[in-house]
């Protein structure tokens, strides 16, 4: 929502986030210098409307939720002080109850009859909520055929449980040129030691990046992406870049059939379903067909044409503005 509050921000429209105590949260949105409020961690949801509502100088014109599934209990104490709510990735209260329900996120759909939604839906990657300046990097990309290319590798913060590790030791396998391989690493890795093992025997060049000052500045200087299937594949789309997509988790397979539908990106399997060999063997055959991934990376920017946050924002501030005619 950071990303979202700017946009909101030049718009003219300020944003105060709610949470419940959190390090991580508030350190982000100090450095963001967002404003915030806290409340303790064992506050209830209608504790907390509760109260910014009795102590509130100025009751807001809309109050959004990302916390995924809402309650139309919360939904309603708020709509009775007549403020606009918007929810996110909802597949419950939102849809019965709230003014306007946003759900860009693939696994979403489906979970719900969408012609039963009381509420104004917009479901698709169009909605998606990123940084503005993924849009900023978008380009027409392409990797030369029989010329060596960047591989950029990013599996998240963390990378739980290690794949990186398996894809570095995929890419190994494959002898067709020297590739350039670049492997970005967060925070929260775990897997340094193992990693850089690997990397001593492959024989591409590997460079390990950790903790990077911009990771999108730095995937913009690669020629394809190998990530899983959140956040990134939605970002490595907006920019225009190729990627081969890996499901860390059961519901971003979902999320990669989607995206591989609209020839977006390619699919190197899941660690639900299959093994080492299984993405060995899926890597060759998108590696060797160099002209796929040139289709994948034109599909990429022929569909995002303009900044998705903004559409999201004017959805938003668009209720804000009918509330504030009526009153007038």
């Amino acid at each position: 929502m950071i990303n979202l509050s700017g946009v909101l921000f030049s718009m003219g429209v300020e944003s105060l986030f709610v949470i419940r105590e959190d390090d991580v949260a508030e350190r982000i949105l100090g450095e963001k210098e967002a404003s915030y409020t806290v409340y303790p961690s064992g506050t209830s949801e209608l504790e907390i409307i509760q109260d910014i509502l009795k102590t509130a100088k100025d009751f807001p014109d809309v109050w959004i939720y990302d916390i995924l599934n809402t309650e139309i209990s919360w939904i309603r104490s708020i709509k009775e002080k007549n403020v606009k709510v918007v929810t996110f990735d909802d597949e419950a209260g939102g849809l019965e109850a709230a003014d306007l329900v946003i759900n860009s996120i693939v696994h979403s759909w489906g979970n719900y009859d969408p012609s039963s939604a009381r509420a104004r839906l917009l479901e698709g990657a169009e909605y998606a909520v990123l940084n503005s300046c993924i849009f900023e990097l978008r380009k027409e990309r392409t990797i030369r055929p029989g010329h060596p290319f960047s591989i950029g590798i990013t599996m998240g913060g963390s990378d739980a449980y290690g794949v990186t590790i398996s894809i570095v030791e995929a890419l190994d396998s494959f002898a067709s040129g020297e590739h350039e391989i670049v492997v970005f690493t967060g925070p929260h890795f775990r897997y340094m030691l193992d990693l850089e093992k690997v990397v001593e025997k492959c024989r591409h060049k590997v460079v390990i990046k950790d903790m990077v000052q911009n990771l999108h500045e730095e995937l913009d200087t690669m020629d394809l992406i190998i990530c899983a299937g959140g956040v990134t594949l939605f970002e490595m789309s907006a920019m225009g870049l190729p990627s081969l997509a890996f499901a860390k988790e059961p519901h971003e397979e979902l999320t990669i059939k989607y995206f591989q539908s609209l020839g977006a990106c390619g699919s190197i399997g899941s660690r639900a379903k299959q093994g080492d060999d299984s993405m060995r063997e899926e890597l060759h055959e998108y590696l060797n067909n160099i002209s796929l991934l040139n289709s994948f990376a034109s599909s990429n920017y022929k569909r995002f044409r303009q900044n998705c946050t903004i559409n999201t924002a004017l959805e938003i501030s668009g209720l804000e503005l009918y509330e504030n005619s009526r009153e007038r």
